[in-house]
């Protein structure tokens, strides 16, 4: 093996496990395009952000106030009429600033809970 050659090449392939991604690859040869297929979760997942997003602020509300530990933010969701395609979106910066929730620890607890949320109707 000549010297210059790259370490790559010195590699046998029968050392090499090959791994199959999960999606679907389908080539378009008349145009050239590839279309790719998303793994299963990915599409649950956007059918629950599109559930969610119908809610309105009164079912937000009614949300908040199952939870024991988000109940007290219940008011402020409705005040300012968080709805689905709101809470979907939520951020930390959104929560602190717009939402008025100044612990940390209860940002990240309603940002987990919303994904929870998300998990749970997927």
């Amino acid at each position: 093996m000549a010297l210059n050659e790259p370490k790559w090449k010195q590699v046998d392939s029968s050392q090499l496990k090959w791994y199959k991604p999960p999606v679907r690859h389908e080539v378009d040869e008349s145009t050239d395009v590839v279309e790719i297929e998303p793994p299963a979760y990915y599409v649950q997942r956007k059918r629950a952000v599109l559930l969610l997003e119908k809610w309105n602020p009164k079912d937000v509300a009614m949300w908040l106030s199952l939870d024991q530990d988000l109940k007290q933010y219940q008011e402020i969701f409705e005040l300012l009429q968080v709805d689905g395609a709101i809470l979907t979106r939520m951020t930390d910066a959104a929560l602190r600033r717009d939402l008025l929730v100044k612990p940390e620890l209860h940002r990240k607890k309603i940002l987990y809970k919303i994904e929870k949320l998300i998990a749970k109707i997927c």
